[in-house]
């Protein structure tokens, strides 16, 4: 798998970031909402003696479109006159997008490492490419914790339908078992409704 700064840059990262957050303007028609993305950058290494390779993930949660040669004032002239855009000067093919970003955490980059996500403590830099991780990444970093264990597949991502999402059987299986034990050792009187749609919550 090629390292994440060899991924497809789908753009840059604008404004302030912090460490939860961050604002990029997104090329058209390279990602939409839902999508999971991956920002390659330094952070300071354990005991601040040098710096580490990491990537940030984040996924996109807002779109926005906007055109800036196309100024309020002009629409709403246009609207009370009744004029189409094309008769006029105007440019209707400068469009931006600028995407909101809610920062998932990061992993290792320098080892190739994609399975363990640790909380971001280090802002994103400004100007900073914004990467589209290929599936296989993605699918490792959802599925880290399923090494070993029988996986349950349930489904693909909204925003990509390469991605599968799978989960571990043992653990739904342990956890179905626990909830059947305590059901049968609380009570011997028929559950209510109340507890029975608890039981349904607690299952899914």
């Amino acid at each position: 798998m090629p390292a994440p700064e060899q991924w497809p840059s789908i753009g840059t990262m604008v404004g302030d970031a912090s460490t939860a957050e961050f604002t990029f303007i997104l090329r058209s028609f390279k990602s939409r909402v839902g999508d999971v993305v991956a920002v390659p950058m330094e952070v300071p290494n354990e005991d601040y003696s040098g710096r580490a390779n990491i990537a940030a993930w984040g996924r996109i949660t807002s779109i926005e479109r906007y055109n800036p040669f196309f100024p309020y004032e002009a629409a709403q002239e246009l609207a009370n006159e009744s004029i189409p855009l094309v008769d006029t000067v105007l440019s209707s093919s400068r469009d931006q997008l600028q995407a909101k970003v809610l920062v998932l955490g990061f992993t290792s980059a320098s080892t190739g490492d994609y399975l363990n996500l640790y909380p971001l403590t280090y802002p994103i830099a400004p100007a900073a490419d914004v990467r589209y991780p290929p599936a296989v990444a993605i699918r490792n970093l959802l599925a880290g914790g399923l090494k070993g264990q029988t996986s349950l597949r349930i489904g693909t991502l909204i925003a990509r339908g390469d991605v599968e999402v799978d989960i571990s059987a043992e653990k739904i299986a342990s956890r179905h078992l626990a909830i059947m034990a305590m059901t049968v050792s609380t009570s011997r009187t028929p559950p209510s409704g109340n507890y029975t749609r608890a039981r349904c919550c607690a299952l899914h």
